[in-house]
């Protein structure tokens, strides 16, 4: 069951998973705080973590609320919308044949059967982000296997809220947020190569961090631009 622990005048929730590290998050728009922890750990240690932390919530929370969020997107004509980096204004047009998405020029034309929820315009998009984001990070990895010289046994997209990516160490496996498509490929090669370095190491220590300035020297610079696109 979820618990939760105040911090000064910071609540936070937290949820045991069956993980090995503990993770702590802030999320937008409005900068709550989570805390992912193994099952194994008590409520006291926890604390003691979340209080090392205060300051980076803080300074988290300040971040996000500062930053001004769009309203959610109804997959109208006129919207604007991005891919690799790049905006588009959508076109809704109704017809009786299959639902399409497709770029001409700059503009994102969505096409779609009269009566058209909103469900199925969302799933249409989202499926076809899927598509361009695993055409562009399985040629990636593959590139990278090659240099790191590791292998990533499955690639896993998910549409995520607080991550970029994530890594199962164990099962050599790595998750991408479908929203990587929405951003310049060099924030995708980024959160790629982050990921892959997890594979041999797992923690974000100074070898985690000496390993990434081998493999990409200007990871910080990348790091900072993509959070910032948040």
């Amino acid at each position: 069951m979820p618990s939760t622990i105040q911090l000064d005048d910071i609540s936070i929730k937290v949820i045991y998973k069956d993980i090995k590290n503990i993770h702590l998050r802030v999320y937008p728009p409005d900068g709550r705080v989570q805390i992912s922890a193994p099952r194994r750990m008590d409520l006291a240690s926890i604390q003691r973590f979340a209080s090392s932390k205060k300051a980076w919530i803080q300074k988290s929370q300040k971040n996000i609320r500062s930053k001004p969020y769009p309203p959610p997107q109804k997959y109208q004509s006129g919207e604007t919308h991005y891919l690799w980096g790049k905006a588009h204004k959508m076109q809704l047009t109704t017809a009786n044949q299959r639902p399409k998405v497709e770029l001409q020029g700059n503009t994102f034309a969505l096409t779609m059967r009269p009566r058209s929820t909103f469900a199925k315009r969302e799933k249409l998009i989202q499926a076809w982000y899927r598509k361009q984001l695993r055409a562009r990070a399985l040629p990636m990895i593959e590139n990278w296997e090659k240099i790191m010289r590791v292998k990533v046994n499955h690639l896993y997209l998910r549409r995520m809220k607080s991550r970029w990516g994530s890594c199962n160490y164990d099962k050599a496996t790595i998750r991408l947020n479908t929203e990587l498509a929405k951003r310049p490929v060099r924030s995708l090669e980024y959160v790629i190569v982050h990921e892959m370095v997890h594979l041999l190491e797992p923690s974000h220590n100074m070898r985690f961090k000496s390993l990434m300035t081998k493999h990409l020297p200007t990871w910080k610079v990348l790091k900072d631009e993509l959070n910032d696109m948040k």
